[in-house]
């Protein structure tokens, strides 16, 4: 078949309009009477004519509806794949993964980018030079239903991305699990944000994504109504440097995100991913004025607000509860004073300026405590319990009031 007469076959069937399956399948019956497979940019399963064989890429396509990250690495370390991924050129893939059935590898462009891959398989008819040109014809066509709105938003991510959206998703396999633990290098930090809901601020959102993909070795998507970031440094104060950047951004666009802890295997990720979520929530009730909350930094809040209200009431010790009456009592402030000495660990003079008095009040108090109450300050484990007491009380009060 010439390619004229093969786009004037495709292009009248679009006209009858038809979508991508139906122009898929077409071509296989009466152009190159060969399997076809239509991928994403991200090897995603798009569209896939109604044949069976035995392929690995091709059951992984029809099966997973993707590739696996282990096909995707065998593809980029061919030397053949230059031609596909480097000079954005079709050709007839014969090595490798191809070695048993040679196929078509062609990128599907929309200007510089790569909008997707069709893939043809030589399982009937031999593929030869004319198919390569042949194959453009088709390009032509799937670019105008993928380009017109035909696909899902996440069609457009990177491969990376992809990848990093199936762990999320939880839907990579266990073997896509284990080879991410090969892979992983640096600890993790997952980021993620809600993204803004006033008009004007979902107009900035594709620029603020843009903008935080400029951190050198982020990873950054739409996810979940949101903004995902990953971050893979082991260097604290170029991790730290970079926080600073986002938390900016966050404050301009008047976004709130969450930091994970840092983990070292990718196939842990979703679950760091949560705690983004949860810090987020329990951040914006306690310090409702930030832009970023760090999960280790609202630790606490996190396990009294797990616990539940049977567990903290149990858990509160005897002297703080004893102290807290006395204070309403009395219009006194010790559960106050125990509290800011030891976020000020110990140090008299830094806890009488925290608390805007004299440190000779602070002295006082704790010779109170002593002699009234039967509390020292030699005896830390106590004085610890008590203002762990006061945080359960406090804490979960506050959070379930907000809730």
């Amino acid at each position: 078949m010439t390619t004229e007469s093969a786009s004037l076959l495709l292009f009248d069937e679009l006209g009858k309009g038809s979508g991508i399956q139906e122009v898929l399948t077409l071509a296989s019956k009466e152009i190159f009477h060969n399997p076809i497979l239509l991928t994403n940019a991200a090897f995603r399963t798009i569209a896939i004519t109604d044949d069976e064989f035995d392929d690995l890429v091709w059951n992984e396509a029809k099966k997973n509806g993707h590739f696996s990250a282990s096909t995707i690495h065998a593809y980029k370390d061919d030397r053949s794949s230059h031609k596909l991924f480097a000079q954005k050129k079709s050709f007839i893939y014969s090595s490798g993964l191809a070695s048993r059935i040679p196929r078509i590898l062609s990128p599907i462009l929309y200007g510089s980018d790569i909008a997707g891959y069709t893939i043809i398989f030589q399982t009937e008819k031999k593929l030869d030079e004319n198919d390569l040109h042949l194959v453009e014809c088709l390009n032509n066509a799937l670019r105008i239903l993928m380009i017109g709105g035909h696909q899902s938003p996440d069609l457009n991510l990177s491969v990376s991305e992809y990848e990093y959206k199936m762990i999320l998703d939880g839907k990579a396999t266990q073997d896509e699990l284990e080879e991410y633990k090969s892979r992983s290098k640096n600890p993790y930090t997952v980021i993620s944000a809600s993204l803004p809901s006033d008009r004007k601020g979902k107009q900035y959102a594709s620029y603020l994504i843009e903008t935080l993909r400029t951190i050198p070795g982020s990873i950054v998507f739409p996810y979940r109504a949101g903004i995902f970031l990953l971050l893979n440094y082991t260097d604290c104060k170029v991790l730290n440097k970079y926080l600073a950047e986002i938390e900016q951004a966050f404050t301009r666009y008047h976004l709130r995100g969450g930091i994970s802890n840092s983990f070292s295997s990718l196939s842990t990720m979703k679950e760091y991913f949560e705690q983004t979520l949860a810090v987020r929530k329990t951040g914006q009730i306690i310090h409702p004025g930030k832009s970023l909350y760090r999960f280790s930094e609202y630790l606490p809040y996190e396990i009294i607000d797990l616990a539940g209200p049977q567990w903290c009431e149990s858990a509160i010790s005897d002297q703080y509860r004893q102290l807290k009456e006395y204070d309403m009592l009395h219009a006194t402030d010790f559960v106050k004073t125990i509290q800011t000495l030891l976020e000020c660990g110990y140090n008299i003079t830094r806890t009488a300026k925290s608390m805007n008095v004299h440190r000779n009040t602070v002295n006082y108090r704790l010779e109170m405590l002593n002699e009234k109450f039967g509390i020292s300050i030699q005896d830390t484990s106590l004085l610890e319990s008590i203002r762990f007491s006061y945080m359960m009380d406090t804490w979960y009060n506050r959070l379930q009031h907000e809730r």
